[in-house]
């Protein structure tokens, strides 16, 4: 299969195939061991596991008995149960669903092929491969779906262990961080206009980044540029500044002095055209104090220490960078060392500590301050809403509580596999092979024998007491158990794994399709599912759909073959993708495309009727001189062609000159 969404050829073999119902069955292997029952009352295979060992009786008893309305079948349906489960075909343990009625007539083991019976007979009767691939899709979905939630809630019980601050940062993006009075920390930030250019936040503080500033906003007005040559820097160095170049100290601190002397009219000429209209001001140096800059929500802007071990206030822990109205000594001891020598020190350390809180957020470096302005002024919190006060964002309570409600699957952490809605189809979870060896190295003709008794027995219609032989069969089922321990053990685990499968598989299925008897389908799902073949051939992990596709693939035909070889051709195509490489593969007519001759393509209707085309190819046989954009128009764009099928604008030479005289004849008055 390509990449451009056409069918290829494996592709049409397979979908033919399955819109005749060809190409898709149980898998073979599986059924000659399991054998068949196309219903709760009929077994038409027996299949190896019964024929080839011991087994063969106990389920014709229970049939029987079950058939006959014996008053000791339900005694029957337990023999072996507390020693060697298989070994009488009692159910496992582990299968908790309902083990009643005529499901059970046969014994547990053909639970199993009437389920891969019924998915592949969806509604029963005839089949129905639309069906099918309508409930493999259903169930792809359901999948898909529950497996996302399930690894996000097996996830979340380590998900951000050690580094989670509160539910506000996580909700915010470290927002919260900065000031937890989003509206009135964005408000101050909205009238700042353009200030503060976030793409150089890491050196906010810094004169020569507001000078970059009032440069990038066009805000370099006559008195600040009389300033700065007032403060000491000529031209040059003004314009070395400006184009990025390492400033020094003593620059720094002549920029900030030049600030100083912007004031009144000029001041406000200034803060016009970067769009500042935060009041107070008193000279352009206020833009570099926090206090003066956020004036209604200075006292709420905090600055994270992150905590190396486990703390009450989790990975970080907050300071106001104020306190009643001046810069907290924390601050002052901790933050503000780059800055000391160009502006005063209780500016410096609160501009480095509000930059070292901005640079929590993540990708701000890459945002626009008038957008994230508007943003926080709208930011919601979750402080009232009692959600904080965990070392982790996710409640353990909580998770423990829902995760045996979803993740039943089979799979790892009870992730969901293909293999829990139609494994019984398949060759690939059920063991059954290893299990018929089993029971064929455990069983005895002490065994055989009892049942052979029992089914005499119990078809007398004069005495028909089996109780005894059932005593006896539990006796010899002992005796086995405790002489061969080992192999015992191993049967019986193998066996409660056949519980366990069989139990999940139907679940899942009663829960990914609620309602089998509205299903309605058609080709199209078959379409639909061979569009998606692409992605399901990409999934080859262990008990997912490429397996199980592959192992319900029927390879005594075309079908089902192209079934195997489309998912192989469509892993190629992404591979060969990787290489920069495409196969040439979709179905289609390829049409000649030869380069129409000047004078060749004449059309006998319409605008262009019998008005030769001149194309650009050469006129003299043999001549190299002819365009190579003859072909270049597709078909489907040529005029040409189409003139006689769409409606057009093509104008003759006298219709347009007319057309130009009638638009203009006023003009030329």
């Amino acid at each position: 299969m390509s990449l451009t969404g056409r069918l290829s050829p494996l592709n049409v073999n397979t979908l033919s195939s399955l819109v005749q119902n060809i190409g898709l069955g149980i898998n073979n292997t599986a059924t000659q061991i399991m054998g068949t029952r196309t219903s709760v009352s009929t077994e038409t295979v027996p299949g190896s596991i019964y024929n080839d060992t011991v087994l063969i009786h106990p389920k014709n008893i229970t049939r029987y008995a079950y058939t006959h309305s014996h008053p000791a079948y339900g005694t029957i349906l337990l023999i072996g149960s507390n020693s060697i489960p298989v070994l009488g075909l009692s159910k496992p343990s582990t299968y908790t669903n309902t083990y009643t009625g005529e499901r059970t007539s046969y014994g547990f083991l053909k639970l199993i092929p009437l389920l891969a019976h019924n998915e592949l007979y969806v509604k029963g009767g005839t089949l129905s491969l639309s069906d099918f691939v309508s409930t493999f899709n259903t169930c792809m979905s359901f999948k898909n779906t529950m497996n996302q939630a399930i690894s996000s809630l097996n996830d979340s019980t380590t998900f951000l262990e050690g580094v989670y601050s509160n539910m506000d940062d996580l909700v915010s993006s470290d927002i919260t961080g900065v000031s937890l009075s989003t509206f009135h920390w964005g408000q101050d930030l909205i009238a700042t206009g353009r200030v503060i250019d976030l793409n150089t936040i890491d050196t906010f503080g810094n004169p020569d980044n507001l000078l970059k500033s009032l440069y990038k906003n066009k805000a370099m007005t006559k008195s600040v540029n009389l300033a700065l040559l007032t403060s000491g820097l000529d031209a040059t160095t003004i314009n070395d500044i400006l184009n990025g170049n390492e400033v020094t100290f003593e620059n720094q601190k002549a920029i900030y002095n030049a600030f100083n002397l912007i004031l009144g009219v000029d001041l406000k000429d200034t803060l016009i055209a970067i769009n500042c209209q935060t009041p107070n001001l008193d000279t352009l140096a206020d833009l570099l104090d926090i206090k003066k800059l956020f004036p209604n929500s200075y006292s709420t802007l905090t600055v994270p220490v992150y905590n190396g071990f486990p703390n009450p206030t989790n990975s970080k822990t907050y300071y106001p960078i104020y306190v009643d109205g001046g810069v907290n000594t924390q601050v002052l001891n901790q933050y503000g060392a780059s800055l000391r020598n160009t502006i005063p020190e209780n500016i410096a350390s609160a501009c480095e500590a509000f930059r070292a809180s901005m640079l929590q957020i993540k990708n701000i470096k890459s945002a626009n301050i008038e957008k994230f302005s508007q943003v926080v002024t709208h930011m919601e919190n979750v402080s009232n809403l009692g959600v904080n006060n965990t070392s982790k964002p996710t409640n353990e309570s909580l998770i423990n509580g829902a995760l045996p409600l979803m993740a039943k699957g089979s799979g790892d952490k009870g992730l969901y596999l293909m293999t829990d809605f139609f494994g019984s189809m398949t060759n690939i979870k059920y063991e059954w092979e290893e299990l018929k060896n089993l029971v064929a190295l455990l069983q005895t003709s002490t065994l055989t024998n009892l049942y052979i008794g029992m089914y005499n027995k119990i078809q007398d219609p004069i005495d028909s007491d089996v109780n005894s032989y059932i005593t006896q069969i539990n006796t010899e089922i002992e005796n086995i158990y405790n002489t061969n321990r080992v192999l015992a053990d191993r049967v019986n685990t193998l066996y409660k794994k056949f519980g366990t499968l069989l139990t999940k598989e139907e679940n899942a299925r009663n829960l990914a399709l609620t309602n089998l008897t509205d299903l309605q389908s058609s080709s199209f799902d078959i379409i639909g599912f061979m569009n998606n073949i692409g992605q399901l051939a990409q999934q080859t992990e262990k008990y997912g759909p490429a397996e199980v596709l592959e192992s319900i693939s029927d390879t005594a035909t075309i079908g089902g073959n192209s079934m195997i070889g489309s998912l192989r051709e469509a892993r190629n195509a992404h591979r060969l993708g990787l290489a920069g490489l495409e196969q040439d593969n979709d179905v289609q007519q390829e049409n000649l495309n030869l380069p129409p001759v000047t004078g060749t393509v004449v059309v006998d209707r319409g605008p262009l009727a019998y008005v030769p085309a001149i194309t650009g190819a050469a006129t003299t046989k043999g001549s190299l001189a002819g365009s190579p954009y003859t072909a270049l128009i597709p078909n489907h764009l040529n005029l040409f062609q189409i003139s006689n099928v769409v409606s057009n604008s093509i104008l003759s030479p006298e219709e347009a000159l007319a057309q130009v005289i009638k638009c203009n004849c006023d003009c030329w008055d």
